[in-house]
């Protein structure tokens, strides 16, 4: 401590050197102030070796209202304080106390008269406030205490706060902002002391400086609002024709905030500082109602975000009246529960373990509320895990005799419906699992139901497949289906998307475009398993029908028609294709609006397990 103070010593002398000679105008007046103010140091930090061992080291108090309170016998003058908590956050402060009253008071390097320089812009002459306290710690002792101020003087000649009403002169808060009052609590505009009190030397004017006479006047007040104090920096102007010179006091505290709670529970971590607590961690308060648990953070300031963190009620249970195995809702409130954990709950009932609704009231007068809910499902320590593919599985899982019913599980290749009876066991010659049958479960719906609005003229030749209307190619067409995008309208296919069994429909007309007597056309259903192959790749026919007209007696049109129920693994294609044959005149598919040529393709069930094999 003693080489803390030593220092301390030294760089407040080193500043108020530097601080004579930047705001002085004159060498000797500045020499003579300094001489001053070098007197006064040295008395301050000899009170201040005197006094620094007050108690003990460990014995560092937050403020001097504290200090007055512990030893109230102590002298004024110099004094080590620590506002944010011992051993916590920014180092002590070195601080003037005046033990009659218990004020705290921060120097700081402009409490002499400082003449302003002449300039005539608002706010051209400026000066920063350097305290001897950090502003956490200055933030830190206002939050303890139940006033803080600051006395201010101007002295002026023909040098206004206000011009043509225009503010030419401010004083900055610690938050930064602009303040234009210099006395009281008055923020919302810019007065003095004498505008307060309606005596200024014109009735009608808020300040004496702002009377703009040319014989020396001043205005002086405390400035009051602990809030927004302390002044930080001081900005004049319009003092070309004239002068002016401020005096700023020391920053002043007093009172502690404990005081209005002593008598009282905590209701917030602000109270609990206030108190005395610099230690973060859980802490219960008193809320609107119940006892409350918080988070106090107390490394921060009362502004920032995390200081108090709401955790949630207390459960203050009382001396417990029940012990033993509850049979009822009076018996877990015997056991403690409390209206904070009204809700469900396993009690001993006659034979089985039943679950009951208790709603604990606040006041241990009343009765307690006890609905009946049924019997507790008790499950054992499960012996299997996966997808079930049998009742015994379930019952592995944890299913008990309360669970009897049905069941979909795991079959060979789809998802099966079981009943399962466990009042029964596995080995019992009574019916354990019955087999009701198929669910039809899908990963992935598919529907594709395409059309066509024009002829298909094709070319003679082999293998043409025929494009059909299909999302989003087909805007005038509002009917067609791909769910699922089984339909690649690429390259004229579709592809299953998912192995399983499908149903495939086609149908059309076929008619001749030629004069002579015979045409025909062969339109066939192709598949192809190998999905790596080019798409233009030959597949096996899966159907097929002939069109023919043999002479001028037949008909000009045939209609036809295929279905096919097929199982397709995941990528195999299937498509509709037209065989011309060279030797024969060409017959086309016939189209118009009303759409006479129509491709199906539905997924009826889906080899689930194939889509499953990744959780098996």
């Amino acid at each position: 401590m003693a080489h803390l103070l030593d220092a301390t010593f030294i760089c407040l002398f080193s500043f108020l050197i530097l601080s004579c000679f930047r705001s002085s105008n004159s060498f000797d007046a500045d020499a003579t102030n300094l001489q001053e103010q070098v007197q006064q140091l040295r008395g301050n930090y000899e009170t201040s070796i005197k006094t620094k061992f007050l108690g003990t080291e460990n014995d560092m108090r937050r403020s001097c209202s504290e200090i007055k309170s512990a030893y109230p016998e102590i002298d004024s003058g110099m004094y080590w304080i620590d506002p944010d908590g011992q051993e916590v956050g920014d180092d002590p402060i070195e601080v003037h106390c005046d033990m009659s009253s218990g004020i705290t008071s921060i120097l700081h390097d402009s409490e002499a008269y400082v003449e302003v320089d002449n300039c005539f812009d608002p706010g051209c002459y400026s000066r920063d406030i350097h305290y001897s306290a950090s502003d956490r710690q200055i933030t830190k002792l206002i939050e303890l205490s139940n006033e803080c101020q600051q006395y201010f003087k101007y002295d002026c000649i023909e040098a206004p706060f206000e011009f043509d009403g225009q503010q030419v002169s401010w004083w900055d808060d610690r938050h930064g902002d602009q303040q234009h009052f210099w006395s009281g609590k008055h923020t919302s505009g810019h007065t003095c002391d004498c505008g307060i009190n309606g005596n200024c030397l014109d009735s009608a004017g808020k300040c004496n400086c702002d009377s703009k006479l040319s014989s020396p006047q001043s205005d002086e007040g405390i400035i009051t609002d602990k809030s927004i104090l302390p002044i930080k920096r001081l900005h004049f102007g319009h003092t070309s024709t004239g002068s002016g010179g401020h005096t700023l006091g020391r920053f002043q505290c007093s009172g502690e905030t404990a005081n209005e709670i002593v008598n009282e529970m905590a209701s917030s971590c602000a109270d609990l500082r206030a108190l005395g607590h610099s230690s973060s961690g859980f802490y219960l308060v008193q809320g609107a109602e119940i006892v409350e648990t918080v988070y106090c953070d107390f490394s921060k300031l009362q502004s920032e975000e995390g200081f108090e963190t709401w955790m949630g009620y207390a459960d203050l249970k009382p001396e417990p009246t029940h012990s033993g195995m509850p049979t009822s809702c009076a018996d877990l409130r015997g056991i403690g529960h409390t209206s904070f954990f009204s809700g469900f709950y396993p009690i001993m009932g006659e034979k089985l373990v039943e679950m009951v609704y208790c709603e604990f009231p606040i006041s241990p007068d009343k009765e307690v509320l006890e609905e009946w809910m049924g019997y507790a499902d008790l499950k054992p320590e499960p012996t299997f895990a996966g997808l079930p593919r049998s009742c015994e599985d379930l019952l592995g899982i944890g299913h008990t005799t309360f669970s009897s019913g049905f069941y979909p599980i795991l079959g060979e290749t789809f998802v099966e419906m079981v009943y399962c009876n466990f009042d029964t066991s596995p080995n019992s010659t009574i019916d354990f699992q019955i087999d009701l049958g198929v669910i039809d479960v899908k990963s992935n719906s598919t529907f594709f139901y395409g059309q066509r609005t024009t002829p298909y003229v094709p070319t003679a030749g082999p293998d043409q497949k025929i494009p059909f209307d299909a999302p989003p190619h087909s805007p005038l067409n509002f009917n067609v289906l791909n769910i699922g995008s089984g339909w690649d309208a690429l390259f004229d296919h579709f592809q299953a998307p998912v192995k399983g069994r499908y149903f495939f429909s086609v149908s059309g007309i076929a008619t001749c475009r030629t004069a002579t007597l015979t045409c025909k056309c062969t339109a066939s259903l192709r598949k192809k398993t190998t999905a790596g192959l080019d798409p233009s790749t030959v597949g096996s026919a899966m159907g097929e029908v002939d069109m023919e007209r043999r002479d001028k007696t037949s008909t000009d049109s045939e209609t036809f028609s295929i279905q096919a129920t097929l199982d397709l693994n995941k990528g195999d294609k299937i498509w509709l294709e037209v065989d011309l044959l060279t030797s024969s005149p060409i017959a086309n598919l016939y189209d118009d609006l009303r759409h006479f040529t129509h491709f199906t393709a539905i997924l009826l069930q889906e080899d689930i397990i194939d889509s499953l094999e990744l959780y098996l």
